[in-house]
């Protein structure tokens, strides 16, 4: 069962990192020319290349990592004193200008030309044209998410920190919380659960751990350059003594970014919740917590120009008894309600989307 439940992490932890994958081989195409059939053809050419070698080509530059941008102008003859005309009859009558684009930053990564009299002689240059570009795209997201740089033996260079700083972050996270629930001696005989008449012995009773999944929904409040505020809901599965409920708990995190490099963001936090809880059939609890107090840290790297993912971790301890019912049956009634301490390490991976820039101190 342990074993199942880290391959679950690791396939979610694994997911996560192919979608920061998949948003490194978006690429976005746009250009211009003043004939449409050049236009048209350069674009449908170049997506279709794109798709062969595996990228996925954007429908916007918003949602892509990098921007593939021609231009299409007539091709001229620049002489030593400056004047300028027309290539004459022999020579390529068009010019392709090629601009490869990091759309976190807008930096152009590379910038070049080709000439050309028709578009029948291109159907064997644009693989060529398109690779030229491509080659600039780093072939380990994870490295360049850790130093911000890119390219093939290129400088390393710094992206845009823009993401790090926005009001408002909408986040959802797929979590795998274990609940511990420490049982209390209350109305105990020696750790047992009896009856009365003590014709049969006591059955031994114990701690809990309960590990299954959740989700997590919130919207985060950047008001400081580092401090934030975030109320989340979340909604939990768990089951004891085969008997099943949901866990609802709303909560407010007070976070605190630490923005030391442009692609990662440590955020330590503080936590209360309020838990509900919704038995599904028979009822499970006499009483339960009203409130937690924990901590936890969040580490978000970036996955686009105004989103990133993130891993999360945590610890609550919840106030009061959990009071369960007891569910042995007529042989051992004794105490009618068990008593236990709850408390939560929460582990989730997500995604979030922040939205409105707020200018940095």
């Amino acid at each position: 069962m342990k074993k199942n439940r880290v391959l679950i992490i690791f396939l979610i932890f694994a997911g996560t990192i192919f979608t920061v994958e998949a948003q490194n081989r978006r690429i976005f195409f746009e250009g211009t020319s003043s004939r449409p059939e050049q236009q048209v053809f350069f674009l449908d050419n170049f997506r279709m290349e794109a798709q062969a070698s595996g990228y996925t080509v954007a429908s916007t530059k918003r949602e892509a990592g990098y921007t593939f941008s021609f231009r299409v102008v007539p091709n001229t003859i620049v002489y030593e004193d400056g004047t300028e005309e027309p290539a004459p009859p022999g020579e390529p009558q068009f010019n392709i200008i090629i601009t490869f684009i990091r759309n976190d930053d807008e930096v152009e990564l590379v910038v070049y030309d080709f000439p050309f009299s028709n578009l029948d002689e291109m159907y064997e240059f644009s693989q060529l044209l398109f690779f030229r570009a491509a080659v600039n795209i780093p072939p380990l997201v994870l490295h360049d998410l850790a130093t911000g740089g890119g390219g093939f033996g290129g400088k390393l260079a710094a992206t845009s920190a823009d993401w790090q700083n926005k009001w408002l972050y909408l986040r959802a996270s797929l979590g795998y919380p274990v609940t511990f629930y420490q049982l209390k001696p209350d109305g105990l005989d020696h750790g047992t659960v009896y009856d009365s008449s003590q014709i049969f012995p006591g059955a031994p009773i114990d701690n809990k751990v309960v590990a299954m999944p959740g989700i997590t929904l919130g919207l985060e409040v950047q008001f400081l350059d580092w401090s934030s505020i975030e109320p989340f809901f979340q909604v939990g599965w768990e089951s004891l003594n085969n008997r099943n409920f949901v866990n609802l708990t709303a909560g407010l995190q007070l976070k605190f970014p630490l923005k030391m490099f442009s692609n990662i963001v440590m955020e330590p936090y503080g936590a209360v919740a309020f838990p509900m809880h919704k038995s599904i059939g028979e009822k499970i609890f006499d009483s339960f917590s009203t409130a937690g107090i924990g901590a936890g840290i969040q580490l978000s790297m970036k996955g686009g120009r105004s989103s990133a993912f993130f891993l999360d971790l945590n610890y609550l301890y919840y106030f009061g008894d959990i009071g369960m019912i007891n569910s042995l049956g007529a042989l051992y009634p004794n105490p009618s309600v068990i008593y236990f301490k709850r408390s939560v390490i929460g582990m989730g991976i997500g995604y979030k989307i922040g939205e409105f820039d707020r200018k940095k101190r």
